[in-house]
């Protein structure tokens, strides 16, 4: 019979004749087969190239959308990894700690569209995830109205709203920056604006206006009687 020897390079050996060995590491190993038999031995030596396990790019703490002046925290996820790195791409963020740290805050400077980059690194393998995020302004608007008769105009004019409207007293909604509403009788009326843009909280006001009733002219009226002096 013969003896079978199998030396693996990182210290581990077998005398299994088809063995199977896991290396905790990367990097170029020497193995060595020894057979010993009655007629002497011979010995076989390859070498291996064992590559690190790829690993996984992921990114935790997403959210749909970011309202300008809060702060994103976003988690590194990612397997087998040796080491990370974050990459704010083209954009007005701030990120901290640093671009390394596993828990990162990113404060958006202005409102828009951006993407953070993770790459996940174990020793020659990379992988790299894009997390995209929109950042919306907080909406402000300023209103102007008119009052001629009984009939109201009203202009909305400002920034950050994907939507605006209007609520009639009797519970009508008017969509859009701009109101022309008739009242048919005198009276003091509540009337509400709302701009929203789904993800930064909504301006609301609320404003009262009067219509008087139209005033009566005397002329061409005659006084049966009264008290003088009339003019």
């Amino acid at each position: 019979g013969s003896n079978i020897q199998w030396f693996f390079g990182d210290g581990a050996e077998s005398m299994l004749l088809n063995p199977q060995h896991t290396y905790t590491n990367s990097g170029d190993y020497d193995v060595t087969l020894i057979v010993n038999g009655p007629c002497g031995a011979d010995t076989s030596i390859q070498q291996i190239t064992v590559l690190a396990t790829a690993p996984i790019a992921v990114i935790g703490g997403q959210v749909n959308g970011l309202c300008l002046g809060d702060t994103l925290k976003l988690f590194n996820l990612s397997e087998n990894a040796t080491e990370i790195e974050w990459n704010p791409g083209i954009g007005d963020l701030t990120l901290l700690p640093n671009f390394i740290a596993d828990t990162v805050c990113v404060i958006p400077n202005n409102p828009g569209v951006f993407t953070i980059r993770l790459c996940a690194v174990n020793v020659d393998q990379e992988d790299c995830t894009d997390y995209l995020f929109a950042v919306a302004d907080v909406p402000n608007y300023a209103i102007e109205t008119d009052i001629n008769g009984n009939t109201l105009t009203a202009t909305a004019t400002g920034t950050g709203a994907f939507q605006t409207f209007w609520i009639l007293p009797n519970g009508d909604t008017i969509t859009g920056p701009e109101l022309n509403t008739t009242f048919s009788e005198p009276g003091d009326y509540e009337i509400q604006f709302i701009t929203t843009n789904g993800i930064c909280p909504d301006q609301v006001e609320v404003f009262t206006i009067t219509i008087f009733a139209p005033t009566v002219p005397l002329i061409g009226i005659t006084l049966a009687q009264g008290c003088s002096p009339f003019t």
